[in-house]
């Protein structure tokens, strides 16, 4: 994690540029050793994501690990910003608000969940209206979805303050009815505390009623919590969250994080630290333009190479298969296209019928043609060893099983018994 850690805190620069971000945090378990047990610890993240407005800046979520809860760490994450927060009630952020600081906007997803408890529980018809009412802000924040900020904060003005400010008053004229002490009462003064500070969605296209951005990011984490039950130590909770920080990002932006971290981690050694923003998620996708083939996630294999001229369909064969010939001129990116490539095949373990060969004049890719597997398959890992010989490189797989008795090589003869050592060499991991 330390060669990816410059890359999460880019994210997290970028992160905190936006507008408005969303934060939360959620307890994990920390080994605490000579205490017999383990201790409760956090994690905090801070999400940016202006898709809901169609903003030009692409999504990310920046994951913070910290050994308690104290209010010290959200100032310290979010010390120069100066936007907006969406954020529960936890008393800990309030050192993020003020003058010359961040401002507030509160969670009605949150208000809503209070009712939803005492209904569930009680059954109150009190708290299945304020549902109700603000089931019927969802509808019309749904109706402004994709809008441009301005057109979303007129929408909420004609048809969502209306509701709102309905819902308040009768909020009020609720609470002297019932019992001061009941679960109803705790919700709906919950719900008349935060509502002011929820305000100032109805007049800002760029914020959202809710905090749900935040609260989807930690789902990774809480069903993480199921599988590994424990952090080892504070920095094994600092590399969780550089990792959970690359992932959903790249999750955001619709990539496949195992791809794109298989090509970055193949570049980032010598790239410089001065463009590290061209490594970011939303770049992979101009990055294998610029190998001129499509990204992992979206492109259609073999179609999409001969389309874009990184491949001649070199021969076709309807029993055995076809051969894909890399262009001369796009010989030199082959080292690159390798780690692309990997991240499209399926494992080798797993279905057989792909062999890669690169000789030192050209690189071929034959796809043998089987019951069930046709062509390429997409999104998935191609474990791929190097036979080095005096006379070219093989690029191939662990087994040759499924090329068949008398399978002809590049030179045109059979293919040499002797190889039988050399697959011994691939299945104990030498390069």
């Amino acid at each position: 994690t330390a060669l990816l850690e410059p890359l999460a805190d880019a994210i997290g620069r970028h992160v905190r540029q936006g507008p408005a971000l969303f934060a939360d945090d959620t307890p994990v378990k920390l080994l605490s050793p000579g205490n017999k047990r383990t201790r409760t610890a956090r994690v905090w993240t801070y999400v940016r994501d202006e898709r809901p407005w169609n903003g030009q800046a692409p999504p990310g979520a920046w994951y913070q690990f910290t050994i308690d809860r104290k209010g010290h760490h959200p100032v310290n994450h979010l010390s120069d910003y100066k936007g907006w927060v969406h954020a529960d009630g936890y008393s800990g952020f309030n050192g993020l608000f003020g003058d010359e600081k961040a401002s507030e906007i509160a969670c009605m997803a949150h208000i809503r969940r209070k009712f939803v408890d005492v209904q569930q529980s009680q059954g109150s018809a009190i708290a299945e209206e304020a549902i109700k009412r603000i089931a019927m802000l969802y509808a019309i924040e749904k109706e402004g979805r994709g809008l441009s900020p301005e057109d979303r904060s007129a929408l909420r003005n004609a048809k969502a303050r209306p509701v709102f400010d309905e819902l308040e008053e009768w909020l009020h004229a609720q609470l002297p009815k019932i019992s001061g002490k009941s679960p109803l009462a705790k919700a709906i003064r919950y719900a008349l505390s935060r509502m002011p500070k929820t305000r100032p969605w109805l007049d800002n296209g760029h914020l959202e009623i809710d905090n749900n951005c935040a609260e989807r990011a930690m789902k990774p984490i809480a069903l993480g919590r199921k599988n590994y039950l424990f952090m080892g130590s504070e920095g094994g909770g600092k590399s969780a969250a550089i990792a959970y920080t690359l992932i959903e990002t790249a999750k955001l932006n619709g990539f496949d994080p195992q791809a794109w971290l298989t090509d970055t981690l193949a570049r980032i050694a010598d790239h410089k630290i001065t463009r590290l923003d061209q490594l970011m998620p939303w770049r992979y996708a101009q990055h294998c333009a610029c190998l001129a083939i499509g990204p992992p996630s979206r492109s259609a294999l073999p179609d999409a190479y001969v389309a874009k001229g990184l491949v001649i369909h070199n021969t076709a064969n309807a029993s055995q298969g076809a051969t894909y010939r890399l262009r001369p001129a796009r010989r030199k990116i082959a080292k690159r296209l390798k780690a692309v490539i990997r991240a499209e095949i399926v494992k080798v373990r797993k279905v057989k019928g792909f062999s890669m060969r690169a000789a030192s004049h050209r690189s071929c890719y034959h796809i043998p043609r089987s019951s069930g597997q046709t062509g390429f398959c997409r999104c998935a890992l191609l474990e791929m060893k190097a036979v080095r010989r005096p006379s070219r490189m093989q690029l191939r797989d662990d087994s040759k099983d499924h090329l068949g008795s008398g399978y002809q090589d590049q030179s045109g003869g059979e293919e040499d018994p002797g190889n039988e050592k050399i697959a011994d060499r691939h299945r104990t991991g030498w390069w």
